[in-house]
């Protein structure tokens, strides 16, 4: 019924009942949301998709009262992921210039590349196309779903949680949840803890398999080696700073508060990394190697 952008407001204004969205299509509304959008170590998208709706429950942002959130899901672990449609990216020196489909402002300005704003489903032509020249990204586009990896002949790896990420929703409007029975939103209630933290397992699955894809269809991959990486994560460090502040500027916030919903942002991000083993979750990151490594790619 509705286009992703247009998702938040028609909720809010009844076009449908419920619906499911991202918090990057609406920008400037979610500026609290900003400070749990930042770069952490998680280790999985069920950790900090757990983290992330302990976020919601805990301050009730007010920039989400005009909705009932029923899930919050992170869009992944921040792995870097340059995938590029002619020739490859291996250093910081080769981004400067190129023009890629981003999620993050200050992530590609970080990272010297110019800026190409469009919806996910205009980049699969714009790449074959040569419009631009790639995009900043996770794995799953890659795989199945948009099929990226037909068209990015090329995918650089960063190893580490340096992106930005961004918080995906389930939403009911206001008034419809208001006119369910309070048994039922109970149960609802009940249980969207449980299937965030698994919703945000499915990106890891997606993760993985958009890897297996781009290399079914015939990218290179190639994994930044140790001394890159460090000049990578050099540029990135303001970052985070960045997007706090921005946090605290766009919500008239005290950079005092904001610093406090990111320690416990953070805080929660690594309870959920310490209950992974006994719910059987294993770190995104290893399940990415073990594909390298079985592909024979170092």
């Amino acid at each position: 019924m509705l286009s992703a952008p247009a998702m938040y407001q028609g909720i809010i204004s009844g076009i449908a009942d419920m619906g499911n969205g991202i918090s990057s299509y609406d920008p400037g509304a979610f500026p609290l949301t900003y400070a749990v959008e930042v770069p952490v170590l998680a280790d999985s998208g069920w950790a900090i998709s757990g983290a992330m709706y302990d976020f919601i429950r805990k301050y009730e942002p007010k920039e989400w009262r005009e909705v009932q959130v029923l899930s919050a899901v992170s869009s992944g672990v921040g792995l870097v992921v340059i995938g590029t449609g002619k020739a490859p990216i291996r250093t910081l020196e080769e981004m400067k210039g190129k023009s890629m489909r981003v999620n993050s402002l200050e992530f590609a300005v970080a990272l010297g590349a110019t800026i190409k704003d469009m919806p996910m489903a205009a980049v699969y032509d714009s790449v074959s196309k040569g419009v631009i020249d790639g995009v900043l990204t996770s794995l799953e586009p890659l795989g199945a779903g948009w099929k990226l990896g037909d068209v990015l002949k090329y995918v650089t790896l960063f190893m580490h949680p340096e992106q930005p990420t961004v918080m995906w929703y389930n939403a009911m409007n206001k008034e419809k949840w208001s006119s369910l029975p309070p048994d039922i939103q109970k149960t609802i209630l009940d249980t969207s803890a449980e299937y965030s933290r698994k919703i945000g397992l499915t990106w890891d699955d997606q993760m993985v398999s958009g890897l297996e894809y781009a290399i079914r269809a015939g990218a290179q991959i190639y994994v930044l080696p140790p001394a890159e990486e460090a000049r990578w994560a050099a540029a990135l460090k303001p970052v985070t700073e960045a997007q706090l502040q921005k946090a605290a500027d766009k919500g008239g916030l005290t950079r005092q508060y904001v610093d406090e919903v990111f320690a416990y942002f953070e805080s929660r991000v690594e309870y959920w990394n310490g209950q992974q083993a006994q719910n059987g979750v294993k770190p995104v990151f290893d399940r990415i190697r073990e594909v390298l490594k079985r592909e024979g790619i170092k």
